[in-house]
């Protein structure tokens, strides 16, 4: 019962944050929503920002899933970078669709929850790519000293195909633009 209190807690606060934002849902909001007292709320959560930060760690999360599954679609190690890198932009737009404050969860400015979610994010999803770029230096295709920095120099090579920049720009023709990035990485990464 308990674990259902708190998820309706944490859905009735996703909604409320994804159409009036962060800032605009207080705690007696969240109550309302999710049908019980303030009391309760605070009973499952210590403050308003634990709830923004699972809720964000929760989107987080489903990003960095999708980056590792997308490689298990893919035989060679190419087609699983385009497919990590594209999987994880695609998250983040989803994201976006889903109310007009929703990707507030990914990257806030102003919510510390957020910040220091996104900081464990970011982290993890740097493990994810230098792992990924590990297994192809030992397979031979990709030709690398340091896995580690490389996925640093990588991820800042795709900061305009990340939150909050990403979400500044016109989708027609992101895609595109991402293949050539894609192109452009691969090309510098592989064995000669």
């Amino acid at each position: 019962m308990k674990n259902d209190r708190r998820k309706k807690i944490l859905g009735a606060a996703e909604r409320l944050v994804a159409h009036y934002g962060i800032a605009k849902t207080t705690i007696s909001d969240i109550a309302r929503e999710a049908r019980c007292g303030v009391g309760t709320v605070y009973l499952e959560f210590t403050s308003k920002d634990d709830i923004v930060g699972r809720l964000a760690r929760g989107r987080h999360t489903a990003i960095l899933d999708a980056m590792r599954n997308a490689t298990a679609e893919h035989d060679h190690f190419d087609a699983q970078f385009r497919a990590m890198m594209d999987a994880r932009v695609r998250a983040f737009i989803e994201i976006a669709g889903d109310g007009a404050h929703a990707a507030d969860l990914v990257h806030c400015g102003g919510c510390e929850a957020v910040k220091l979610e996104f900081v464990g994010f970011d982290q993890a999803q740097r493990q994810i790519l230098a792992e990924f770029l590990q297994e192809a230096t030992g397979a031979g295709v990709f030709c690398l000293e340091d896995s580690v920095a490389m996925a640093n120099t990588i991820l800042r090579a795709y900061a305009t195909f990340t939150p909050p920049i990403l979400y500044t720009q016109t989708f027609s023709n992101l895609f595109g633009e991402l293949d050539l990035i894609h192109d452009l990485i691969l090309q510098g990464l592989k064995a000669r």
